[in-house]
């Protein structure tokens, strides 16, 4: 199947959101590891299939490199830290590398530290496709030089899992051009609003898991209220958190991110990486 936006239909999709309900949110994280520098939120999945059983992903966003600060430094090191520890069978990059691309070189030299994982893919965010004068196969060369594979409306298949790396609805082209034929599929979208756009009745029911960034939680939350504002077409609906489709029964990660965008803070919202892992149904 193959469909993407047209102009006349892509600003809303609201008949799909009240189906979305959230399971957790920020104040109901499962934190594993409370790091000097970033947090560790751990999802425990049903496993669908056995051969889902005690596998496990990490997923991270929104890096916004800017060089190699010392911040960024102590980030990354404590990542690769916890990374280590949990040994995952896959990491996923959910876009947003850099916000200039004179800073592209450290941020790949930053993904490429990250530990060693069977599958190690990416895809685009919309600072990514901000930059028009660099070509798909560009940022391709780019995250392969980090170890990474950059999908851009494309599938990879890691028994048992199908990922498909959907390209970013605010700034690139998404489409969604694959059937999901695999055990366990798995829709890699920058936003969640991508993510929303991809959920079409026909497709979101063979989707498992959609996993998504670019909020940043919002970046800036306060006690008792949460997220000021975060960019998103659909406001605060979807700033963080675990949700399920009540009809579809598909599951949708939001994390918070690692990096700053707009402005260079963050208030009660602390950088973080997500470790998946498909327990025993049963």
């Amino acid at each position: 199947m193959i469909f993407s936006p047209e102009k006349k239909t892509r600003k809303k999709f609201s008949h799909r959101v009240s189906a979305w309900e959230k399971v957790s949110g920020y104040s109901g994280r499962n934190i594993v590891h409370d790091g000097k520098y970033l947090e560790v939120v751990k999802y425990s999945i049903p496993a669908s299939d056995v051969a889902l059983t005690d596998k496990k992903i990490v997923f991270f966003s929104d890096l916004h490199w800017m060089g190699g600060s010392s911040r960024e430094t102590k980030i990354i090191r404590e990542a690769v830290k916890f990374i280590d520890a949990f040994r995952p069978d896959v990491i996923i990059y959910g876009g947003d590398l850099v916000s200039y691309a004179s800073r592209i070189k450290s941020g790949i030299d930053a993904l490429k530290s990250l530990p060693a994982a069977k599958t190690r893919i990416a895809v685009t965010g919309n600072w990514e496709r901000y930059k028009k004068w660099i070509s798909d196969s560009s940022w391709k060369e780019f995250y392969a030089e980090g170890g990474f594979d950059l999908l851009i409306n494309q599938t990879c298949t890691a028994e048992p899992f199908c990922f498909y790396g959907i390209d970013d609805i605010k700034s690139g082209s998404p489409e969604v051009n694959t059937d999901f034929s695999g055990k366990y599929n798995v829709l890699l979208a920058h936003s969640p609003d991508t993510a929303i756009f991809a959920g079409r009745g026909d497709v979101l029911k063979k989707i498992n898991l959609i996993l998504c960034g670019h909020t940043h939680g919002g970046q800036v939350r306060l006690p008792f209220i949460g997220a000021l504002q975060t960019s998103s077409r659909y406001r605060l609906k979807f700033d963080y958190g675990h949700f399920i489709h009540n009809k579809a029964g598909t599951h949708m990660l939001v994390s918070s991110g690692i990096g700053m965008s707009c402005v260079p803070f963050r208030i009660l919202c602390r950088p973080e990486i997500v470790f998946i892992e498909f327990v025993n149904a049963i």
